[in-house]
């Protein structure tokens, strides 16, 4: 097998991971509260994610090297991935998690337009396009979704604002990290501060063995495996070309969500995603700048 082979399938196996996070997150949800939900979703995180540190050379010391180096930024990334962290598993419970994936979608047109506004970097036609055509398509599917209010859509454009930004901070601040450490210190820090939460708001509460299992799953498949094997991917393809193969992600919510929840959208909420996807395609193909980090979340 060549190593194009390998990174479009290893592309293709990170999609199917992540889009298993939404119906997982989701069924997990069903019964339990979303702060309790969380603790016990860092808490299986963590345990992968120990594995990973361990099989690297001096994880652990490396870890807490790159943590002195530069503590004013993980102390912003942590305290601000935990935040969108919670909107995006709060909105997950509530709303259809296609709906989510598609404007999830969006992140590569906030990382350019960060880059815009922060860096003043030029857009060019192609962005541009991109650009228009993913705004037309979040407008049509935002209005044929009921269930959606300005609120919703609001907290939703937060959230991929923030982890926009802070790609756009990984890019600019912190070079010579390897992303699996920032990755993992990811999980750390959102397992402490969601610990935090629930033992002093006196919300802890035990997962039924049904939530127990998606939690597991949904958590290695995630923070570990789809993350892995975004970074194998990465290893043979650009960066453009992996986000590419990734934009079918999407659809995989859609079928699954059909298939596993009964949730599914109707033509025109299809069309406006389909508009996204494409748009931010052509913006991809337009501007060949690394998103590296933009990958790598679940």
């Amino acid at each position: 097998m060549n190593s194009k082979i390998k990174g479009i399938l290893a592309a293709l196996g990170s999609a199917l991971g992540y889009s298993l996070v939404y119906i997982f997150a989701k069924l997990a949800q069903r019964k339990l509260p979303t702060e309790p939900f969380l603790f016990w979703w860092f808490l299986m995180a963590s345990l992968w994610s120990s594995f990973i540190v361990l099989s690297q050379k001096e994880g652990f010391r490396r870890l807490v090297v790159f943590i002195k180096e530069h503590p004013f930024f993980f102390l912003y990334f942590g305290l601000s991935e935990a935040f969108a962290t919670f909107l995006f598993f709060y909105l997950v419970k509530l709303l259809n998690p296609s709906f989510i994936s598609f404007i999830v979608n969006l992140q590569p047109l906030f990382v350019i337009l960060w880059g815009y506004l922060i860096l003043s970097e030029k857009l060019n036609i192609y962005e541009g396009t991109g650009a228009a055509v993913a705004i037309a398509g979040t407008v049509i599917l935002t209005h044929a979704e009921a269930d959606v209010s300005g609120v919703h859509l609001f907290l939703l454009l937060l959230m991929v604002g923030i982890y926009s930004l802070n790609t756009v901070i990984v890019r600019i601040k912190v070079q010579g990290i390897p992303p699996v450490y920032i990755t993992v210190f990811r999980v750390y820090v959102l397992f402490t501060l969601y610990s935090a939460v629930v033992f002093l708001s006196h919300r802890f509460r035990l997962p039924d063995p049904f939530s127990l299992l998606n939690i597991v799953a949904g958590s290695l498949l995630g923070p570990v495996l789809a993350t892995t094997m975004v970074f194998l991917a990465l290893k043979y393809l650009k960066a453009a070309n992996v986000s590419i193969i990734k934009s079918i992600q999407p659809f995989i919510v859609l079928l699954l969500s059909y298939a596993v929840l009964s949730q599914g959208l109707r033509p025109s909420q299809i069309l406006g995603g389909i508009l996204i996807i494409a748009g931010i395609n052509i913006l991809i193909v337009g501007n060949r700048a690394s998103i590296k980090k933009a990958l790598t979340r679940g």
